[in-house]
């Protein structure tokens, strides 16, 4: 049965020789899985150990007890595990108590959920490793250094975009003639305005969008959202010369010089998040052109969420097939298709713990995609303006009241 279960990590294992990218995030995702297996067999061993020796006079758990116990040592194991693991960094130490406390609270029947999770094993543990992978590796695409380069910097670029939502009635027809009546936020319209420099240019309600009424006489909300490019050519180091002028689209607010060669590290969707440092013996420089235009809409995401996480798959699976730093990819997901399918063809017993798998693994990649397009456009203003920032929302259209600014 366990050799089952670790066939589904096999094609993870082969993929990360493939590359040094790849070779990272599998040495990490590796690492990772046993410190939080291991962690998880300390938790497991607690709880079991408090539902058999904390008992009443009638020889059951005693629930009350359990809990209060639970609530003081599980906090502390958290913190502590996730600590030693990953950091004691504010934000997973916070994360981290709050979920020892809800499985602190929770053990005296925790132990029966995991026996019956056990007892369905087929189905629980393809779909644990599922999410756990899935989660991971895509959180590793936004968060990981998947290229990077050297890159002369000419341009600096900036959009500002009022995105107008309407509060609208929608009607469905349910079974028996039933009618029923919702009321949510819906995209009305949106406007984007370019501007050279990082400096985010004005946006003026009559004269760049105009705002209705909705359903129940509502008046029509704004959101706001802004991205900052930066622009040059990458030197190639398989040609040894230098590319021609891009855009890039930054994952968030980096600091860079112009007129100067910087190394510069991108996320997986080829957005920089990080610049390294000044080249200072660069080879050769190009031609600047003479006139550069401004980004376009093709260069900024669509102002519509479902359409955002579209446009984030479209990326990744280009990526692979157009940028030579990332074929190792192509031939990772090769790798994988070509151990699993032919292993869900010939082998019944791997069909549902497979198809599970993708199944989880799916489902927490949508997840993540939708969390992170939901957060696409609101970055903050460079590290000069920071002062003077406005925090605007980001995402799409979302259900309930709201206010705006009328001026961006």
């Amino acid at each position: 049965m366990r050799k089952r279960y670790l066939a589904l990590l096999l094609p993870f294992a082969l993929g990360g020789c493939a590359s040094k990218e790849v070779a990272n995030l599998g040495t990490a995702l590796a690492t990772n899985l046993f410190w939080s297996a291991l962690f998880s067999a300390v938790v497991v061993s607690l709880i079991f150990v408090m539902n058999r020796f904390i008992v009443g006079k009638d020889g059951r758990t005693n629930e009350k007890l359990c809990s209060i116990i639970g609530v003081i040592l599980f906090p502390g194991v958290f913190a502590g595990g996730v600590g030693l693991g990953f950091g004691f960094s504010f934000w997973p130490m916070t994360v981290a108590v709050l979920v020892g406390g809800l499985v602190g609270w929770f053990s005296y029947t925790l132990d029966e959920l995991m026996n019956h999770a056990w007892e369905h094993k087929d189905v629980t543990v393809p779909a644990v490793l599922g999410l756990v992978i899935g989660g991971y590796v895509l959180t590793a695409m936004f968060t990981h250094v998947w290229l990077e380069g050297d890159m002369y910097v000419t341009n600096k670029a900036c959009t500002n975009r009022v995105v107008v939502e309407r509060y609208t009635m929608h009607i469905t027809h349910g079974k028996k003639g039933r009618t029923n009546i919702s009321y949510s936020w819906v995209y009305r319209s949106h406007f984007d305005r370019f501007a050279d420099g990082w400096a985010l240019p004005m946006i003026n309600e009559g004269v760049d969008y105009t705002l209705g009424t909705g359903a129940l006489g509502t008046e029509d909300r704004i959101r706001g959202e802004r991205y900052y490019f930066v622009g040059g050519h990458f030197f190639s180091e398989k040609r040894h010369a230098w590319d021609a002028f891009k855009w890039l689209r930054l994952a968030n607010v980096v600091r860079f010089d112009i007129g100067r060669v910087q190394t510069i590290q991108s996320n997986y969707f080829g957005n920089p998040f990080r610049n390294v440092g000044i080249v200072k013996e660069p080879i050769g420089l190009p031609k600047p052109l003479e006139s550069v235009n401004l980004p376009g809409p093709d260069d900024i995401p669509s102002p519509l969420l479902l359409e955002k996480v579209i446009g984030m798959g479209w990326t990744a699976a280009a990526l692979m097939f157009q940028v030579e730093e990332y074929r190792d990819l192509l031939w990772l997901h090769v790798g994988i298709f070509a151990t699993l399918i032919p292993l869900v063809i010939f082998v019944p017993v791997m069909r549902r713990p497979v198809v599970i798998f993708f199944a989880a693994a799916s489902i927490v990649a949508v997840i993540i995609m939708m969390i992170v397009a939901g957060r696409t456009g609101s970055l903050g203003l460079s590290e000069n303006d920071r002062d003077e920032r406005k925090r605007f929302t980001g995402g799409g259209g979302r259900f309930g009241g709201g206010g705006a600014s009328k001026t961006w």
